[in-house]
């Protein structure tokens, strides 16, 4: 049965491009997209966590990595949910760094010592980051990541392991930055829910990906 689910989707798909479009740029930005649904699994009631890593430049645009992953525990609102998953991201962004490494107590050298395996491999190509944004849609969880406390969520890194003043200097530290983006246009959506095809459509040209593309013979 799952091999007739894959030769069907083949046969459906047999059409579409994945493009990657890479350029001369000066410099380039590293875009997180991150969003996370809140108990979307109707057995556990764990929440999904998705991201979206994209590189993109005046001539450039690039989809380097995707995340789609359920949540360990079970959020108590979706603003936990989404701040579990800004965490989880960054986390997954140091090297040597899962679920069950203890980096909450991590210092800047430490954190210089373990570097981000993904930028290293950039500027080894000649690359330049000039700006390195996490996009998140939940204003809440951004609040809160971004001043590294908050009083309706000061219950966090008990229930949910996460350490917002943790998570705030590791952001600064890495110099990323923290911006609020709208549920449309975060990238990471389709990685953690059910989307309408025009949803999808709209979302998928932005990865390099095309659908029912005609070829025609020379």
């Amino acid at each position: 049965r799952r091999l007739l689910h894959a030769l069907a989707y083949w046969k459906h798909h047999a059409s579409d491009e994945l493009t990657l479009r890479i350029g001369y740029d000066d410099t380039f930005t590293l875009d997180i997209y991150v969003d996370s649904d809140h108990a979307s699994d109707p057995f556990t009631r764990r929440s999904t966590t998705g991201s979206a890593i994209m590189l993109s430049g005046a001539h450039t645009s690039v989809n380097l990595d995707n995340v789609c992953k359920q949540q360990p525990r079970i959020a108590r609102s979706s603003g936990d949910a989404e701040a579990r998953g800004i965490d989880a991201i960054v986390r997954d962004l140091l090297s040597e760094a899962h679920e069950n490494t203890d980096i909450t107590h991590a210092t800047v050298h430490a954190l210089a010592q373990k570097g981000v395996p993904l930028l290293e491999m950039l500027e080894d190509l000649g690359f330049t980051i000039a700006d390195k944004i996490i996009h998140v849609d939940a204003a809440v969880a951004l609040t809160a990541a971004t001043r590294g406390h908050s009083k309706i969520m000061q219950y966090l890194s008990k229930t949910q392991g996460v350490d917002l003043g943790w998570l705030a200097e590791t952001i600064a530290d890495l110099d990323f930055t923290l911006a609020k983006v709208s549920t449309a246009d975060n990238l990471s959506d389709i990685f953690t829910k059910g989307v309408t095809a025009e949803v999808l459509a709209r979302l998928l040209p932005c990865f390099g990906m095309s659908q029912g593309v005609t070829r025609s013979d020379a």
